[in-house]
């Protein structure tokens, strides 16, 4: 058999408890953990002894050597420290002992102040979390995207899912380890992992096409399509909404046209003056095309922007 083993693990800190005791029972079946980390702990296998396990959150720790002392005069060993400030000890475990013996926080004051350094944290955190929502949702309202929903959707749970652990953390006496409170935590970080990469796809495969054109003469375009002349192409890779910014300003009315794949015409204007802000357009997948014709010649600026 194996001496040492890795596992992977997902534990929000509103249900540490859970962790602490699936460290327990491990050690009861001869796993003993031996380095703690965020997402990820190693064991190394000895049947001879059993240990008991604690948790202790303290973000910013000033003195961490008198701090480790404390604890290591009532038997506790260090075997783990997280970059966010959780630490990990283990204690012999004899069980003619009390089980007071083993806990870090003996009495409720104590434990809703670790509680509460957690809280202070997390409620930092909802309150970042919350200005993105603000600031997504103002961007939605203008620019509504399936991309700034889906961020819009995470930033909400993400606050609403703190907001769950502090009201839980506040609460030292109140069990944390429901199978709800297991399902919430996996659904957590799935949200928070896979929603970042769903957006970051979705930002990568979102097209964007421009054009800042200016020309004190140009050749008149006929009216024939055969003659018109392509300005740029766009190869749109889902369905969801697109803005255009366009801008024509020239001395003759030019006709500006977006043709989907079918050579259907999606957008037109023929103006010689003309100015179009924040335009939504309703793309689907495909490949379009952005011409200019019916133009008698002469001066001619436009801008565009598609996105």
């Amino acid at each position: 058999m194996k001496k040492y083993k890795k596992t992977y693990n997902l534990y929000t800190a509103w249900n540490y408890e859970r962790e602490v005791e699936d460290m327990n029972r491990k050690s009861e079946r001869g796993w003993h953990l031996i380095r703690g980390k965020s997402f990820s702990h190693k064991y190394e296998y000895n049947p001879e002894v059993c240990y008991r396990y604690q948790l202790d959150y303290q973000p910013g720790l000033t003195e961490p050597g008198r701090y480790l002392e404390t604890y290591y005069e009532q038997g506790w060993e260090m075997v783990g420290k997280t970059f966010n400030g959780w630490y990990y000890f283990r204690k012999l475990y004899d069980p003619s002992r009390p089980k007071e013996q083993y806990k870090l926080y003996t009495d409720t004051e104590s434990l809703k102040e670790m509680n509460g350094r957690w809280v202070k944290i997390a409620t930092a955190l909802i309150l970042v979390y919350l200005v993105f929502f603000v600031i997504r949702l103002v961007h939605f309202i203008s620019r509504p995207t399936y991309m700034t929903a889906a961020q819009l959707a995470m930033f909400l749970f993400i606050a609403g899912v703190f907001a769950h652990g502090i009201l839980l953390m506040r609460n030292p006496k109140k069990k944390k380890t429901s199978v709800v409170d297991y399902v919430l935590g996996f659904l957590f970080f799935a949200v928070l992992i896979g929603g970042t990469i769903g957006n970051l796809m979705l930002l990568n495969k979102r097209p964007h096409s421009n054009c800042d054109f200016c020309a004190d003469y140009y050749m008149p375009i006929p009216k024939t399509q055969e003659e018109w002349v392509m300005l740029n192409t766009m190869e749109v890779k889902y369905s969801d909404n697109y803005f255009l910014d366009l801008k024509i300003s020239a001395e003759q009315p030019v006709n500006f046209q977006i043709l989907d794949d079918a050579g259907e015409t999606v957008y037109t204007a023929k103006e010689a003056d003309y100015m179009e802000k924040n335009c939504r357009l309703r793309l689907k997948k495909g490949t379009y095309r952005i011409y200019l014709s019916d133009f008698e010649g002469g001066r001619l600026s436009l801008t565009y922007s598609l996105e």
